[in-house]
C-alpha cells in the first residue's frame, strides 16, 4: 500500500489526477522518482529535498486529506518530473 492513501502503488500510477488532485500528481512523480533512484540519493539537492518533503507529506497525510501547502505539494511535483523526464540532473538518452 502507498502510504495513508489505502490504494496500491500500481493503483496510483494508473489514476488519473481529477480536478488537478495534488496529491495523486506528487505521488505519482515520486514513485517514478524512487525507481529511478532505487533508494538512494540523486545528489542533486532540489530533487532530494522534493524526495525528503514528499515522503515526509505522505507519511502525514492521505488522499483527500486538506493540503497543508497546496503552493509546495505542487513545486515538489515539478522538480520531481523534471527529474524523471531527464531534465534535471542526469540526461537520459533519446
Amino acid at each position: 500500500m502507498f502510504y495513508n492513501s489505502g490504494k496500491s502503488y500500481l493503483t496510483i500510477l494508473t489514476m488519473q489526477p481529477k480536478g488537478g488532485n495534488n496529491y495523486v500528481k506528487l505521488a505519482q512523480q515520486f514513485i517514478v522518482a524512487s525507481l529511478n533512484l532505487n533508494n538512494a540519493l540523486s545528489g542533486i539537492p532540489e530533487v532530494d529535498d522534493a524526495m525528503a518533503g514528499a515522503l515526509g507529506f505522505f507519511a502525514a497525510f492521505g488522499p483527500g486529506s486538506p493540503e497543508p501547502n497546496h503552493a509546495q505539494l505542487q513545486a515538489w511535483e515539478k522538480t520531481l518530473a523534471e527529474f524523471n523526464k531527464g531534465k534535471l540532473g542526469i540526461r537520459r538518452c533519446e
